[in-house]
């Protein structure tokens, strides 16, 4: 049985959905972005821990453990969703408080225990490019499975179609991945690969499989239905096709 797993991941890949199911199978933890942000001030707000003028070797302590029993939840396993673009922060908190230790791998299992690393990706990086400027323009980045809004940033305004703006963000989620991989390799890591696609099409079947790769009960899968709604309206299917034109790719 794993103790310990982090989800490796870039905005709209499917991570909300893959970390809601694995909660939902109540034995894998509570995987949630627990290190977003690039503050320990902001940390502690998303972990429900007052303000606190301690040093940050005392902050990141506190931090740590709060941390840790958060994405435990009221499992044996503890489970951690984490973004490329605010690994750095954390990685840098982290050697603050391991000085002595040689890699950032060393420094995540003294603090979580000996780790599996899930490497979830999406393969149409256009339409994931789509995807991650019309949550930040609208604001609405998830819908429940009936539709209803699930998190939402800012108040609805219009989005505004950009071949630039697209064009920049197929760049920076494509370097966000390859940081990834290069991370995986200097650590000596082979993560188990999860994409969006496979996914989307068979979500069942991927937790199946994830909870395998933990040595955790896979037969609880089968009782977990998706709650977050694949958001795949005709604006973004038109973006992605015009992106695609005005680069002079066929659709």
């Amino acid at each position: 049985m794993a103790n310990a797993y982090i989800i490796c991941t870039t905005p709209r890949s499917g991570s909300t959905l893959l970390c809601r199911m694995l909660r939902t199978t109540g034995i894998a933890g509570a995987p949630a972005s627990l290190f977003f942000g690039t503050s320990l001030a902001e940390w502690r707000r998303r972990m429900a821990l007052a303000p606190s003028d301690a040093s940050s070797t005392v902050q990141l302590r506190d931090i740590m453990a709060a941390a840790h029993a958060l994405g435990k939840g009221d499992t044996a396993v503890f489970a951690l969703r984490q973004q490329w673009h605010s690994f750095a922060f954390l990685q840098a908190q982290l050697a603050l408080l391991f000085p002595a230790a040689q890699t950032d791998l060393v420094r995540l299992t003294s603090v979580f225990g000996p780790l599996r690393f899930i490497y979830l990706t999406r393969a149409d990086k256009v339409s994931q490019a789509v995807s991650y400027l019309l949550a930040q323009q609208t604001g609405l980045w998830h819908r429940h499975a009936d539709g209803t809004e699930l998190e939402r940033t800012a108040a609805p305004q219009l989005p505004t179609y950009s071949y630039e703006a697209i064009a920049a963000a197929v760049a920076k989620l494509t370097e966000w991945d390859q940081n990834w991989q290069a991370w995986f390799n200097m650590q000596g890591v082979a993560p188990f690969t999860v994409t969006y696609e496979t996914l989307a099409d068979a979500p069942q079947a991927q937790i199946r499989d994830i909870l395998e790769q933990l040595n955790l009960p896979t037969q609880v899968a089968d009782s977990v239905e998706p709650d977050v709604a694949r958001i795949d309206d005709p604006r973004s299917r038109e973006w992605v096709e015009r992106f695609r034109r005005d680069g002079g790719v066929a659709p």
